[in-house]
């Protein structure tokens, strides 16, 4: 009786052996896991006053963004990168300028020749402009098509006939405008005062008087172009044979007339 209770103490005091490394085990487990939690709590609060942080400089990002928009902006247009954060802009004078470029800006969008706002101190890149922003574009691009006509403004005639000349001849008539300078040649080689444009056909003739200035001869070609103009279409202007005098076809209500250009002290020239 007695050896079997010595017996059951001895199994009792093995089981107890046993089972003290098993629980030794898990409070080391159990110890790891409770400091590895702290540590995560530790790295939870410093993402979380991070993100605070980042929330700030964003919301103040923004504001220092309205702020330099809100200020006088200045028109560029860019050239090129030069590295990821500084660029080539140039402007209408045709100054060029190293800038730099705000980082809201998408680099992709970056387009050479395109419009860019500029920080009038600064001068940094703080904003992508669509090509209608740009002035000089816009005083190009026609809104509308005028109606008014030359009959609608009363006096300036030679700045109209300038208008004529200078525009619509080289677009309407390019053989006219190169004529024009055979005709200014014409007036200061063979000219002394008087020249007339004559048709005998249509006995229809104008007398051109040349002035003591120095440009005489140029608004007297220029004249005698209007004139022709004014009448009908020009078919073609060729000088004569002897030299004296040019041939001017004109188309008039859907005939053809033959007028003569020639110094007026010079006999009358049949067509």
């Amino acid at each position: 009786m007695q050896a079997d209770v010595e017996m059951k103490d001895e199994t009792e005091k093995t089981k107890e052996k046993e089972q003290k490394p098993k629980e030794d085990e898990k409070y080391i487990k159990f110890k790891k896991l409770q400091k590895e939690l702290e540590l995560l709590e530790i790295q939870e609060n410093y993402i979380k006053e991070e993100t605070n942080n980042l929330k700030v400089q964003y919301s103040r990002g923004k504001q220092e963004i309205k702020t330099i928009l809100g200020t006088p902006l200045m028109i560029g247009q860019f050239t090129e990168m030069i590295d990821e954060n500084y660029a080539l802009v140039s402007f209408s004078s045709g100054n060029q300028y190293c800038v730099r470029v705000l980082s809201t800006i998408n680099r992709e969008d970056l387009k050479a020749g395109g419009s860019v706002a500029m920080h009038k101190t600064s001068h940094s890149i703080v904003d992508i402009l669509p090509p209608e922003a740009d002035s000089t574009i816009q005083m190009t691009k026609i809104t509308e098509k005028p109606d008014v006509t030359y009959q609608d403004i009363g006096g300036l005639d030679v700045q109209k006939q300038e208008i004529r000349e200078a525009v619509e001849l080289p677009l309407t008539h390019p053989e006219l405008a190169a004529k024009q300078e055979e005709l200014e040649g014409f007036f200061e080689d063979k000219v002394k005062e008087f020249a007339m444009l004559l048709c005998n056909e249509r006995k229809d003739y104008t007398i051109f008087q040349l002035s003591s200035t120095s440009t005489a001869e140029h608004f007297a070609a220029r004249e005698a172009l209007g004139c022709c103009t004014d009448r009908g279409e020009v078919l073609g202007i060729d000088k004569t044979d002897d030299g004296i005098a040019y041939e001017i076809w004109l188309k008039i209500d859907d005939e053809a007339f033959c007028y003569y250009l020639f110094p007026y002290d010079q006999a009358v020239i049949k067509c």
